[in-house]
């Protein structure tokens, strides 16, 4: 009796597969074959990937020892990924520092910090830069804006301290000394960030004082 159940309830099953196949049969194939097709898109762009970041990457190294560097990198397109791209123009830059070229480094800084092709981490860097090289520079708060308002830049407590330098020399030690408490009450930082925080808050303070004091008397 058992055996008969046992076939019934295979039969039964045979036939909401079939019932299945003939209503969805069509959907299925198109989804395994979409499975399959995303499978070798996604393998096939994983080996492209690959391919261009060793060929990009060797480029970049053929730039970096060539007897020319760092002139070479003054004028070529750096036809190559944002990441590679803003360490060219940094090291670039860095080299003409070390040999005293400022006007050739301030060049390329401007380049990296302009590009937002470049990953935020080196723009920043090359914001940063731009601004001590260049301090004058007409739009210095606007840069250093755009990296202490981004909570996930690393260099943000950096343009910080960059900031308070900047309104100081323009005697608004308030302003200066607002970007320094953002220095002071952040946490894990490195302690010669906050200590030059710490010397430059207490210099303001008594510049600001003096400040206000003279302006009581006049």
């Amino acid at each position: 009796m058992a055996d008969i159940f046992a076939e019934v309830d295979e039969a039964m099953r045979h036939e909401r597969i079939e019932k299945i196949w003939k209503d969805h049969g069509k959907t299925i194939l198109i989804g395994l074959a979409m499975i399959v097709l995303g499978t070798a898109l996604g393998s096939a762009w994983r080996h492209w990937n690959e391919s261009v970041n060793a060929q990009q990457t060797d480029a970049l190294y053929t730039l970096l020892d060539a007897q020319d560097f760092p002139a070479n990198i003054k004028d070529a397109k750096l036809d190559m990924r944002g990441g590679l791209r803003g360490i060219a123009l940094l090291t670039a830059a860095g080299t003409f520092m070390d040999d005293k070229k400022s006007e050739d480094a301030l060049a390329l800084y401007e380049r990296a910090a302009n590009d937002n092709g470049i990953p935020d981490d080196l723009r920043h860097l090359a914001v940063l830069s731009l601004v001590r090289l260049k301090a004058n520079t007409t739009n210095a708060e606007d840069l250093l804006k755009s990296v202490w308002s981004d909570s996930n830049s690393p260099w943000r407590y950096h343009a910080h301290l960059d900031a308070a330098v900047f309104y100081a020399d323009k005697n608004d030690f308030a302003q200066a000394r607002e970007h320094l408490a953002e220095i002071a009450k952040a946490k894990s930082l490195p302690e010669s960030l906050q200590g030059k925080a710490r010397a430059l808050d207490h210099v303001y303070a008594l510049r600001q004082q003096h400040t206000e004091t003279s302006k009581e008397e006049s």
